[in-house]
């Protein structure tokens, strides 16, 4: 494949992830061809199960053939792009069967004689909820003026029932930041009861592990004063880990002046203290060469900790093989001219991929959530690795996301920033 054309295409799969936006692509069959990241998340399907598709199960049944009939007519209009918002809302459909309204705009390109249609769509439900409550104010606003006594002044009784509702409404729009802040206090609370709950026993052990250690000084074995030595250090990381999960859940906010660190020194770090997982479980670990960038270190070293330590965990009965890959955006495309491309200038996106058991996609979503899990048959545990590690990356200003096919593979990318361009 030629150099620019592999070039187009890790620009347009960037363009695809980054984007805020759903995007898809239909031909004049309608049948779906290209389903972004946002559609996914909008929509409620995978791009595996939903590629291929009548562009129908994304619809209303009462506007399908309404929207066949505008598709086909917009194949024969002069013009190349057309909002779709232009009479009324445009309406999708999730994969659960609720309709949401939506502001849409098409585009057509002719491939090898045919028309490919691409739609960008925005789910407007919040703007029109936002917009039926302001109308309303205005509408309350007009009501009270009438109310006004022949005197000028206004009702007291009037006002008063008038000010009740626009309380009321007032507190519609905050529920949003509400929750939100009340999700960030349920997380810091979680995470000083679990910060106590596991420090103590960890103090007990450590406690424990210097009595023996100092017990057996004189007369153990040069192999049992390396074990105690090695139980000492792992303690100590222990400690380390909780201190820091504690710090990230106190500080939800993004923090960008991080010194510039390497990352195979983070994947070296990893290796060794997962090293007795990847040695009883044969597991082979490769990687690309890995950049170095700013970023915390140690929740860098809790990010690929739990991902690997997934990936062995969710192996197959086949060897366990794991490979960290990395790319740079713009590197791939270095074609683009400024200022268009100085979000993707600034994009790395890490690929963890492993051979194991792989993940249904109705999943997706949902193993990023604190206490679940991709598996009903799941190794014990807490379920709240990939929940952290999503928290970890979107702190430094990226996403996460998984791909996977049952019984193969399974890649979980993210992105960071190179905040060192």
């Amino acid at each position: 494949m030629a150099p620019s054309l592999l070039a187009t295409e890790a620009l347009l799969e960037g363009l695809l992830t980054i984007i805020p936006a759903a995007i898809l692509a239909v031909n004049e069959a309608q049948q779906i061809l290209l389903f972004s990241r946002e559609a996914e998340t909008i929509f409620g399907y995978a791009k595996e199960e939903i590629l291929g598709q009548a562009l129908d199960v994304l619809l209303p049944v009462a506007v399908v053939e309404i929207h066949r009939k505008h598709l086909r007519a917009f194949a024969q209009a002069p013009e190349r792009v057309r909002l779709m918002n232009m009479r009324q809302n445009v309406w999708g459909r999730r994969r659960d069967g609720s309709e949401f309204p939506a502001e849409a705009a098409i585009a057509k390109v002719q491939q090898a004689g045919q028309f490919v249609f691409v739609i960008c769509l925005h789910d407007i439900t919040v703007r029109l909820q936002l917009d039926e409550i302001l109308q309303k104010n205005r509408a309350n606003l007009h009501d009270l003026q009438e109310a006004r006594t022949a005197k000028g002044k206004l009702s007291d009784e009037v006002l008063l029932a008038e000010l009740e509702v626009y309380l009321r409404q007032q507190e519609a729009l905050v529920q949003r930041n509400t929750d939100l802040g009340r999700a960030n206090a349920d997380l810091s609370q979680f995470a000083s009861v679990l910060s106590h709950d596991l420090q103590e026993p960890l103090r007990l052990m450590t406690h424990y592990l210097d009595a023996s250690a100092r017990a057996y000084e004189a007369g153990a074995s040069e192999n049992a004063r390396a074990l105690l030595a090695e139980a000492q250090t792992r303690a100590a990381q222990m400690k380390s880990l909780i201190q820091h999960l504690l710090v990230a859940a106190r500080n939800p906010e993004p923090t960008s002046l991080h010194p510039v660190i390497s990352f195979e020194t983070i994947l070296t770090e990893v290796c060794e203290n997962l090293k007795l997982a990847i040695h009883e479980n044969a597991v082979r670990i490769t990687h690309d060469a890995l950049p170095s960038l700013p970023a915390d270190k140690s929740q860098m070293i809790q990010l690929f900790q739990n991902l690997v330590s997934n990936a062995i965990k969710f192996r197959s009965e086949r060897p366990p093989e794991i490979h960290i890959s990395v790319r740079h955006l713009a590197r791939e495309a270095p074609f683009l001219e400024d200022p268009a491309p100085a979000i993707l200038r600034s994009q790395w996106v890490f690929c963890v991929r492993d051979n194991g058991l792989g993940i249904e996609p109705q999943n997706f979503e949902r193993i990023f959530d604190m206490y679940q899990r991709g598996h009903p048959d799941a190794p014990a545990g807490f379920g709240m690795g990939l929940a952290i590690a999503r928290r970890v990356v979107e702190r430094h200003g990226g996403r996460i996301w998984v791909e996977s096919e049952v019984g193969r593979e399974t890649k979980f990318y993210f992105t960071l920033l190179d905040q060192s361009d």
